[in-house]
């Protein structure tokens, strides 16, 4: 019964969910899911970011990109203090680097994981 129950309630917040989209999965935001809808998405402490961080002291105000490129999704650190971690990989100043499916990346003492509707197995 209970795997039954869990199952219903899984697929209940999977329809909830955007396509394409970061969930924080540990820190003083844990839980929190910003879809990337758009071309192009903000991440940082400013609240004028598209995934604002604002509880988390250690991301810069302007931290890092997340990019659409075609099919695909590129990161690139916008020269923070701390720096943007892909995977347990630092993505170097000016560089970038492309997010597959559960990619986990370190923004300051933050921690989200990327996802995708055909990434989730739904």
């Amino acid at each position: 019964m209970d795997t039954q129950v869990d199952k219903i309630l899984d697929d209940t917040v999977a329809e909830r969910r955007p396509e394409v989209y970061l969930m924080v999965m540990s820190g003083p935001e844990d839980g929190r899911i910003f879809p990337l809808a758009k071309e192009s998405t903000s991440i940082g402490r400013l609240e004028t970011n598209d995934v604002a961080l604002m509880l988390d002291p250690v991301v810069s105000r302007s931290h890092a990109r997340v990019a659409r490129e075609g099919e695909r999704f590129l990161i690139s650190d916008l020269d923070s203090k701390f720096g943007t971690d892909v995977d347990g990989v630092k993505v170097q100043p000016g560089g970038k680097s492309e997010l597959r499916p559960e990619s986990m990346i370190r923004i300051g003492e933050t921690l989200l994981v990327f996802r995708t509707a055909a990434g989730r197995g739904t």
